[in-house]
């Protein structure tokens, strides 16, 4: 089961939206888009108090810490992978192409 499933789309996001009356809860400016955020990062958790309508901008500040952890988690293991693959003797760790200067 999706976290973003039925009872999100019709009860638990419309009710946030509602409470908010189409104004961001952080910054207080009327938006046209506003997102529901789980303010501790967890879509599994629904609890009123941890959902707020923010706009676009305040949505990513909020999740900017969250996602460069992430991102940063995810390359280093594509690194790993990289070099694990290197040291094997992979041609995946091969260039594509070679340019007229490594000729």
């Amino acid at each position: 089961m999706t976290p973003y499933g039925h009872r999100w789309r019709t009860v638990t996001r419309p009710r946030i939206l509602a409470r908010a009356g189409g104004r961001c809860e952080r910054c207080g400016f009327a938006h046209y888009f506003i997102d529901v955020a789980h303010l501790d990062q967890n879509p599994a958790n629904d609890d009123e108090t941890n959902l707020a309508a923010l706009c676009r901008l305040d949505h990513r500040r909020h999740d900017l810490s969250t996602w460069r952890r992430k991102c940063h988690e995810t390359r280093a293991k594509e690194s790993a992978i990289f070099v694990v693959l290197c040291y094997q003797g992979s041609s995946e760790c091969l260039p594509d192409k070679v340019g007229p200067a490594e000729v």
